[in-house]
């Protein structure tokens, strides 16, 4: 049987580092990887050339220089390790990249046709509003806040005395308002689809489908959220009202 030598690390090999480098990632790997080269190189340095520090080392003895070959070997071994580890690490990082682009395409084209989330009239900004109360209890948006902090939340957005200066008109004001609930809506919605789990885009859909049509019969009779609607159905019909007057 070949005696193991004391100059190959063996026990270290590329799939226990995957496994030590979980929470970390390739470029992590690399910067071992230079570390190590680095004190490889550096310990065969003491052990010949004409340099400054292959002159230091050749003070010491024939016994002493042999032993920092066998690190500097024994380093390699490892540097071999980690380097492969490397690499397949940077092919699993590409190769989940690629699958999270493909899931965000999914998840927009998805949306497009689901949530297109017009808000021009009255009745299309008050929905912006519900679909935003339902999908923070169907756990895909605005998660910091429970349902009813949510609620109220929005309730303070017109309950407060809004800052319309520098806007053109209050209905100009509330618009963009509702505009940006409407894109907080579809940047969280798509970042809940894209999300990658055992399932597909298409299969996540369906679920939170699912979770809407149970919910939005919770939100059309919660008093809490009825009373939110009409505080906004309130202020916007206001703006069209002040819109219109000469």
């Amino acid at each position: 049987m070949r005696k193991t030598s004391l100059t190959e690390a063996n026990s270290i090999t590329a799939d226990l580092v995957l496994q030590l480098s979980k929470m970390y990632s390739a470029k992590d790997l690399r910067g071992v990887q230079t570390k190590l080269t680095k004190t490889s190189r550096e310990l065969r340095g003491l052990t010949s050339g004409n340099t400054l520090l292959g002159r230091v080392g050749q003070q010491l003895s024939f016994d002493q220089r042999e032993l920092l070959k066998s690190a500097a070997k024994l380093i390699e071994s490892v540097c071999l390790s980690v380097e492969c580890a490397k690499e397949k690490l940077h092919r699993a990082e590409v190769a989940a990249t690629k699958r999270q682009k493909a899931r965000e395409c999914a998840a927009r084209k998805i949306i497009a046709y689901a949530y297109p989330l017009p808000s021009e009239t009255l009745e299309q900004k008050l929905e912006i509003i519900r679909i935003a109360l339902i999908l923070n209890r169907a756990g895909c948006f605005q998660l910091l806040y429970t349902p009813h902090e949510l609620s109220l939340r929005y309730r303070s957005f017109v309950t407060d005395t809004p800052k319309i200066y520098g806007w053109e008109t209050p209905k100009s004001y509330w618009k963009h308002r509702v505009s940006s609930i409407r894109s907080d809506l579809i940047d969280e919605i798509q970042q809940h689809l894209a999300f990658e789990t055992d399932g597909t885009v298409h299969e996540r859909f369906l679920e939170l489908q699912h979770q809407v049509k149970t919910i939005q019969l919770q939100v059309s009779q919660d008093p809490y959220e009825i009373e939110t609607l009409r505080l906004w159905a309130q202020v916007l019909s206001s703006a069209e009202l002040h819109e219109e007057t000469p």
